[in-house]
């Protein structure tokens, strides 16, 4: 359990308390009597102080730095489509094809899902379809912290969540694999996982989101009686890295009669 050195800094304030054993947080007291309307919001006075360990206050400061540098690389991507794509060509053309592939796709779908949200109707769906997105993967975590026997609260699976989402917004690895691990076990360690258990769960949540969409695609290639291998020769000898569509589909061309 972690010791937390507390000081009142007025008189009037009390000491947190557990109300009942087993609690997962301690209760805390207002200073000062405060009236909160209906709907309404307001600062609430502890008069109180909290020394945080240095070794919690490391994940704040990892997640506040990877969300701002999320939001300047979203920024850039809006407004400088055309520039990055040309960087991501010289850099990643003739090295690294399949990068450069998933670089072009990722900012071409992102800027246009961007403005399909300029359409209020678009927005509602948009808006409707993440947020059952995100529930059901919250539920998930929340399910798979009870069968690793992590004593953590359902907000914890929904910043699990959120991380997670901030951290894949831009493709770093195929499939994100460590990228997602990372992502999934510097936010555990916020909530005092320890690292082992929280590279495993990280591992685990990964294999879950991955299983069914590698068995579907395994049914679906059976279903068109096709392999690995005959996509691979069937455009081996094409150029096709500039044959990516604005909806990041891969385009055929029709030979001419």
């Amino acid at each position: 359990m972690m010791k937390l050195a507390i000081c009142k800094l007025r008189a009037s304030a009390k000491t947190p308390s557990y109300a009942h054993e087993g609690d997962a947080c301690f209760d805390l007291f207002a200073a000062e009597p405060t009236v909160l309307p209906a709907k309404s919001a307001a600062i609430v006075p502890t008069g109180l102080a909290f020394a945080v360990p240095e070794g919690y206050r490391t994940p704040s400061v990892v997640l506040a730095v990877v969300t701002i540098l999320v939001l300047i690389g979203m920024f850039l991507i809006l407004y400088n489509q055309t520039r990055l794509e040309h960087l991501g060509r010289r850099l990643f053309r003739s090295r690294r094809p399949g990068l450069y592939i998933a670089i072009k796709k990722f900012i071409r779908s992102f800027t246009q899902g961007m403005e399909t949200l300029r359409s209020s109707q678009h927005c509602l769906l948009n808006l409707l379809y993440s947020l059952g997105s995100w529930m059901a993967h919250t539920l998930v975590i929340y399910f798979l912290f009870k069968s690793f026997g992590f004593e953590l609260v359902f907000a914890a699976a929904a910043t699990v969540v959120i991380v997670n989402t901030l951290a894949l917004m831009i493709p770093v690895t195929p499939g994100n694999a460590g990228t997602f691990e990372f992502a999934v076990s510097t936010s555990l360690a916020a909530f005092s996982v320890g690292r082992s258990d929280a590279v495993l769960f990280a591992v685990s949540l990964h294999l879950i989101d991955l299983l069914p969409i590698f068995a579907l695609g395994l049914f679906f290639l059976r279903l068109e009686k096709l392999t690995i291998r005959d996509i691979k020769s069937q455009h081996e000898d094409g150029d096709i890295l500039e044959q990516v569509s604005e909806d990041g589909l891969l385009v055929e061309n029709e030979e001419q009669a």
